[in-house]
């Protein structure tokens, strides 16, 4: 219940992830973030839109980075009766569309970046999803540019594919440096931050 999200569970907290899968829990965990200037990103579901269409607008304004695969882009634009853009977010907002193994692509006031996915072959792609925001925002939390975040969050998820289970095929941060290497697309990444990836 929104009762249940209270001010002291975000004492030392960085970033808020949450789902709509419980719209007013959600809203009620964005407004306390954004009361203590805590970042927030959202990961929308197209069932949950269907679920709770009104309340999806009220909530965005809360957001700076909201994730979507294609199907729920479409589902919001729907619900709102108009295209997804930057500016129903927080200023500065974000806009992140996974396209499963062709990328991603991100939409913001600064312009359309387009990340082309890692080829493999899946075995499993339950969580694929979620790695790939998990992977996203620890590196935009690091400080690192949405290029090269989203690149990482790219092959975090084409790794996470590679094995049965949303929790025990999520690789660790060192798996996706060197996956990076061999590919040929980017460096390692900073390592002060060990474990699994997540938020």
């Amino acid at each position: 219940d929104p009762g249940d999200v209270v001010p002291a569970a975000f004492e030392d907290v960085a970033h808020v992830h949450a789902t709509y899968g419980a719209p007013k829990v959600t809203a009620k965990a964005f407004e306390l973030a954004v009361e203590r200037g805590i970042s927030a990103s959202l990961d929308l579901e197209p069932p949950d839109i269907r679920a709770a269409p009104q309340r999806l607008a009220e909530i965005l304004p809360f957001v700076d980075t909201l994730f979507l695969n294609e199907e729920a882009a479409s589902a919001a634009s729907n619900v709102l009766g108009i295209a997804l853009h930057p500016g129903l977010l927080k200023p500065g907002g974000e806009i992140i569309i996974t396209l499963g193994g062709r990328g991603c692509r991100r939409i913001a006031a600064e312009g359309l970046l387009e990340i082309p996915g890692f080829k493999v072959r899946p075995v499993d792609t339950t969580g694929a999803g979620d790695c790939f925001a998990a992977a996203y925002l620890v590196r935009k939390l690091e400080g690192t540019g949405a290029a090269a975040g989203l690149e990482f969050a790219n092959a975090a998820a084409a790794l996470a594919t590679l094995d049965y289970g949303a929790q025990t095929a999520m690789p660790r941060r060192e798996a996706v440096e060197e996956f990076m290497a061999r590919s040929g697309r980017g460096g390692a990444a900073q390592t002060d931050a060990a474990g699994r990836i997540n938020a």
